[in-house]
């Protein structure tokens, strides 16, 4: 059974435990970046249609429904607990080949 997205109700599509077998390490991607709460992404509109797992929740959603809720709150909008790691990947639960870690906005 595939997964929805809690913000379009959109389908996420199905598990990616067996695509991630398939694919050979060169086709997986790790890349790690550290992005200011207030500073803009450098993602392309590819990257919105994306799994954006939150951590330490471990919620999933489409990365373009994510980034106008990241404007207002740094927590997820399923469960309100704040995250401070975004992995993306293909499919649910498939490897992942960004990493954005955020920082927490100094008050001012």
């Amino acid at each position: 059974m595939s997964e929805t997205c809690i913000v379009c109700l959109g389908d996420l599509g199905e598990s990616g435990n067996d695509l991630d077998r398939a694919l050979s390490p060169a086709v997986k991607l790790e890349h790690a970046v550290d992005v200011d709460s207030n500073s803009p992404h450098h993602l392309t509109d590819q990257d919105d249609e994306r799994i954006a797992h939150l951590l330490p929740c471990g919620h999933d959603l489409h990365n373009g429904c994510l980034k106008p809720w990241v404007e207002r709150a740094n927590s997820c909008p399923i469960c309100r607990q704040s995250f401070n790691k975004v992995e993306l990947s293909l499919l649910v639960g498939g490897m992942s080949y960004l990493s954005c870690r955020f920082r927490k906005m100094l008050e001012g």
